[in-house]
């Protein structure tokens, strides 16, 4: 495979990676910047740094929000508020590359986990992230599923009350660091998934997943499994251990 570059586009940070096919060879993350004027420009300074030398054609994107893979557009992020049809093919082929693909970043990450981390193997898995917001993504009988808008998976916006959905409670909750709350919100939000999809496993990555989860999961665990009291499998829970793979998978988009 030559070598492509993957960038995952957060709401807090910007990662991307040269990949060979089988490793990162280089990285760089920046913070996502403020203005969109900044983030077009600070994306192409990106791609550049990441280039080098090199003649890098290909180009994946995984990005939160409403995206047309067809169009190579995000019509709208709930992270990045600026982002209104943002058309990804313009900015980047001033800068060489001749094919650009463009996906949601949950589903870009659950990819290099069925591919390379602890999903591998499993036909049946949800992937989630906790980050700025609330990511999904689905791999049902051994295929990505995107649904008929590409829109499948967006978990965040499972209702939990009258007034909000699941990635408003979730904000609230980890801006008190009220992890006690927290967990009761995960093990309900767990609940539906498994009664919705009956997954096999779990992959939960992203900053409050990977750097906090000892805080809440282990209680979270416990009021699931009490959820599933109907003698249903419990699925396996696992944290992500890949790095970047969200970038990873936005780079295998071009194989």
């Amino acid at each position: 495979m030559k070598k492509v570059i993957g960038l995952d586009i957060g709401g807090t940070k910007i990662t991307g990676i040269v990949w060979d096919g089988r490793e990162i060879v280089k990285e760089l993350t920046i913070v996502t910047p403020r203005t969109l004027f900044e983030f077009r420009h600070n994306l192409g300074k990106l791609v550049n740094f990441l280039k080098g030398k090199d003649k890098i054609t290909q180009l994946g994107i995984g990005m939160a929000g409403s995206i047309d893979k067809k169009k190579k557009t995000v019509i709208s992020s709930p992270n990045i508020r600026y982002i209104k049809n943002f058309f990804f093919a313009e900015v980047f082929k001033s800068h060489g590359f001749k094919k650009i693909y463009v996906d949601n970043d949950a589903s870009c990450f659950l990819k290099a986990e069925i591919r390379l981390g602890q999903a591998k193997g499993y036909r049946h898995v949800v992937g989630l992230i906790f980050g700025t917001g609330v990511g999904g993504a689905l791999y049902l009988n051994g295929n990505h599923y995107r649904g008929a808008e590409n829109l499948g998976g967006e978990v965040g916006r499972i209702p939990m009350s009258p007034s909000s959905n699941w990635e408003e409670e979730y904000q609230k909750h980890r801006d008190r660091r009220d992890f006690k709350n927290l967990s009761r919100l995960v093990a309900k939000a767990l609940y539906v998934l498994v009664k919705i999809f009956n997954p096999e496993a779990f992959v939960l990555s992203g900053s409050v997943a990977v750097k906090e989860h000892a805080k809440y999961l282990p209680a979270a665990k416990k009021q699931l499994k009490l959820f599933l009291a109907e003698k249903q499998n419990m699925p396996e829970i696992f944290i992500s251990k890949i790095n970047n793979a969200g970038a990873i998978g936005a780079a295998t988009l071009a194989e």
